[in-house]
């Protein structure tokens, strides 16, 4: 009989019962209350498989609720293989890890992912696994679609064989450790550098203790001839050991600071005293403290300053049992820095007169230089008057004269250079002649204003062959042998100031 068969007729009996306890004890089979027994029984008995059922289907959904929050809202990776390492289910937390959409990786090979120098022990998990699924396990990397460096995981695998058949499936469980192997390997590193170290110190140590066991005077030596003051306190304040180079620094004796633990309180300067009694009261505390500067009144009356620094004294368990402390003299260093501090104040001064000078010579110049462009234009202004009072009408004077056309071009022409030279455009000009010689100025400067080869040949005496070479080399010079530019608009251009590209050159007429 199985279980189900034995549910049913647990269930009947609980019927039966129910039954039996409103009816009689005497019910014949063939009466009708023997059917109508019956049918109560059987009514009551659907009532409980109903009720059964209700549970059951109550246990079902919390039992699939449960399964969901255990598989797959599991921290943990969890996949499902089977016999042809294939994945045949994964949970959420898989498909994260290996960095692949849980559709992608049904029916897929779990193998792509183990990196190939792990692949052994990949395979030898599946062989240790055995059918009663008792779980091995073993640590691997997977090399994972656009991951730098392999991920390192563990693998705990179990084997079982699926009712009904012989097949059998496995189920892994997939740990992402890659912190802990960093966390390993980083802690191996610190343990073999901290192994180096430890051997180095345990050296230093055992030479440094069989330094100061062959020889009691070298450790006296060492403590007593300090250029500094050291002491050593005890967890309660007390002195335990003073260096006599307090002496050398305070002029008290290592036995008067011994005997009067608020001596070097005492000798404190008065301005300083505050901060020495805070600092003397942290000293008991196990802590670490910064160290500072502090004035003294030696015992000659003298003031010096000291630098105090001082670090927690512990034993061998870790109890803190005092703290060790030295007193500089570091007067001189504080001489040297007031010294330097005023050398500076007075640099600083130097730097400000020396700054205010040159902005009086600055002022100077400017006036000067603003008193200069004034007299340039004075200068330029009577340059100007003198030419229109004193030239210009002897120009006049002769153009009305009966002269003859060449007469006429001639002044024309000293009317027009005169007017460029007193010109704002002349500096121009005189740049881009510069490299023309004085014949060919003069042909530029009528070609300029507008007179063909044959006129300039007349007014200059030559003949116009010579015109031509004049006009040739004056292109060349001016950069115009390749490019079809009127001669008399550049050299019009020039005088102006003109940036712009004169036009070609037309043929002249008439020569």
């Amino acid at each position: 009989m199985n279980a189900k068969d034995e549910k049913f007729n647990d269930l009947r009996r609980q019927a039966e019962g129910m039954v039996a306890g409103g009816a009689g004890a005497d019910i014949r089979p063939e009466d009708p209350a023997v059917i109508l027994h019956e049918l109560e029984v059987h009514q009551i008995e659907l009532q409980l498989q109903n009720e059964e059922l209700i549970r059951a289907q109550q246990e079902l959904q919390q039992a699939r609720e449960d399964y969901f929050a255990l598989f797959e809202l599991a921290p943990v990776g969890y996949l499902t293989l089977n016999g042809k390492m294939l994945i045949t289910r994964a949970n959420l937390a898989a498909s994260s890890l290996l960095r692949v959409e849980r559709r992608f990786l049904l029916n897929s090979g779990f193998s792509r992912f183990v990196s190939r120098a792990d692949y052994g022990h990949f395979r030898a998990l599946f062989l240790a696994a055995g059918a009663d699924g008792v779980p091995v396990s073993c640590e691997l990397a997977l090399a994972l679609p656009g991951a730098v460096q392999p991920v390192h995981v563990k693998l705990e695998c179990a084997a079982l064989r699926q009712a009904g058949n012989d097949e059998t499936e496995y189920r892994l469980a997939i740990t992402d450790i890659s912190e802990i192997q960093q966390a390993k390997l980083a802690l191996q590193q610190a343990h073999a550098e901290l192994e180096r170290r430890v051997a180095e110190r345990t050296r230093d140590l055992k030479q440094a203790n069989l330094q100061l066991l062959a020889s009691e005077e070298k450790f006296r030596t060492v403590a007593d001839y300090t250029c500094e003051c050291e002491y050593w306190l005890d967890g309660a304040g007390k002195y335990l050991y003073i260096s006599p180079s307090c002496e050398k620094i305070s002029g008290y004796t290592p036995e008067e600071f011994m005997a009067d633990p608020h001596l070097f309180l005492a000798v404190v300067h008065p301005e300083d005293r505050e901060k020495a009694m805070q600092h003397r009261t942290e000293e008991l505390l196990d802590k670490e403290l910064a160290g500072f500067d502090l004035r003294l009144i030696h015992k000659n009356g003298s003031l010096l300053w000291i630098s105090h620094v001082c670090q927690p004294v512990y034993n061998r368990e870790g109890k803190f049992i005092g703290r060790r402390g030295s007193h500089i003299n570091i007067t001189v260093r504080k001489k040297f820095e007031a010294e330097l501090q005023q050398a500076h104040a007075e640099l600083e001064s130097r730097v400000k007169e020396r700054t205010r000078e040159l902005e009086e010579t600055n002022v100077a110049l400017t006036v000067l230089l603003r008193k200069r462009a004034e007299d340039r234009l004075a200068l330029e202004g009577r340059i100007l008057a003198n030419i229109a009072d004193l030239v210009e009408p002897y120009l006049d004077k002769l153009e009305n004269s009966p002269l003859t056309a060449a007469q006429k071009n001639l002044v024309f022409i000293l009317r027009e250079n005169l007017a460029e030279l007193v010109s704002p455009f002349s500096r121009n000009i005189a740049v881009k002649f510069g490299r023309l010689t004085p014949a060919e100025t003069q042909v530029a400067n009528l070609v300029k204003l507008g007179k063909k080869t044959k006129d300039i040949a007349q007014l200059l005496n030559l003949s116009p062959g010579t015109i031509d070479i004049h006009r040739k080399n004056i292109r060349k010079k001016l950069g115009l042998t390749h490019q079809g530019a009127n001669l008399q608009s550049a050299l019009a251009s020039h005088h102006a100031g003109s940036g712009a590209m004169p036009p070609a050159e037309e043929p002249e007429k008439n020569g």
